[in-house]
């Protein structure tokens, strides 16, 4: 009976963690990087891309975080023409250049 007041403690305590779990999930899902390989609509080469997803509208990507045509932690410095062509036409991109998993024989 002296340790009844615990347990109200543990459960308020419980209940935080679990709130601070969720929300920090929720604030980084809705962050959003995604990265994408394509062949890059200004030089025609192949990159791959570090994109930050539009919160407000998912079918589009908002910015470019980081490409491997600019080396190091150095943000992209072109017009961003690959922001142009949408999500599903790089997703469709990337999914033709991922190789096929091996299934094994039985």
């Amino acid at each position: 009976m002296y340790m009844a007041w615990l347990w109200p403690w543990i459960t308020l305590a419980a209940v935080i963690v679990v709130l601070y779990l969720v929300v920090r999930d929720i604030s980084q899902s809705s962050r959003g990087e995604v990265v994408q390989r394509f062949a890059c609509p200004n030089t025609g080469t192949e990159v791959a891309a570090t994109f930050v997803s539009d919160f407000l509208d998912p079918s589009r990507f908002a910015d470019v975080r980081r490409c491997s045509l600019f080396p190091g932690e150095q943000q992209p410095t072109c017009d961003k023409a690959c922001l142009g062509c949408g999500k599903e036409a790089l997703a469709a991109q990337d999914l033709r250049r991922r190789p096929l998993p091996v299934m094994p024989l039985a």
